[in-house]
């Protein structure tokens, strides 16, 4: 809200009383739930990985033993990586918490080396 204030779309007497609103919790509504989400079952995972070209196949299977974002690995150089322990690590500058000076930290282990 604060931001279409900052951009003249809302009126800055509007933002403070929508302050006071409290979230709903999971008594007051009857909307229902989104659907919760499931792991990948692993037969459906290596189909998929079977038909991937190497390089993606590669991507896919760091993001899983890193547990890195796909936008972080995207912009990952090899500047960003300490090399000097044997599970490499790197202290990402751009991440999804940024903004909240939340310090994001990717290890790697062996088998993500292997791939990097």
């Amino acid at each position: 809200m604060r931001w279409g204030v900052s951009w003249e779309m809302v009126s800055p007497l509007i933002v403070d009383p929508l302050d006071t609103v409290s979230s709903l919790t999971a008594a007051e509504t009857t909307a229902a739930e989104s659907i919760q989400r499931v792991k990948m079952p692993d037969v459906a995972f290596h189909a998929v990985c079977r038909v991937l070209r190497e390089k993606h196949r590669d991507m896919l299977d760091l993001l899983g033993l890193a547990g890195e974002r796909p936008g972080e690995m995207l912009n990952l150089t090899t500047g960003m990586i300490d090399r000097g322990e044997p599970i490499w690590r790197s202290e990402l500058i751009q991440h999804q918490t940024t903004h909240r000076s939340k310090t994001r930290v990717v290890f790697f282990n062996e088998a993500a080396q292997l791939i990097l």
